[in-house]
């Protein structure tokens, strides 16, 4: 995965997905794996930011919400990811762990399906 300004997570599951080396696979059955994808994607990115929030930044979180009615949670985390040291590096890690951790599984079920 090359480092970018900006995350795309469609292109991460588009790559994913080719480097999993799938073969002919039907498009319901595509589809579902790209939504599972984009599950665990999520979940690793939320995690991440989350497991990265030190008890300042927690404070920080709750701080926003309360002076920014306006603001709902997802814009209060937003305001505040600049603000969390060494996130960047953090979640192209978790990315980057993903990715592998799919193409390795992808690769241990192919290579089971063609041993039985």
């Amino acid at each position: 995965m090359q480092k970018g300004t900006y995350f795309d997570s469609e292109r991460f599951v588009s790559e994913a997905i080719g480097a999993m080396k799938l073969g002919e696979t039907n498009a319901v059955t595509l589809q579902a794996l790209r939504d599972e994808i984009e599950n665990l994607l999520a979940d690793r990115i939320i995690g991440t930011v989350i497991g990265s929030m030190d008890r300042k930044a927690m404070q920080t979180y709750k701080n926003i919400l309360e002076d920014h009615p306006e603001l709902d949670e997802m814009d209060a985390l937003m305001m505040l990811l600049p603000a969390i040291d060494g996130l960047r590096d953090k979640l192209e890690r978790a990315i980057n762990s993903l990715y592998n951790e799919l193409i390795y599984d992808a690769t241990l079920i192919g290579n089971t399906l063609a041993t039985a």
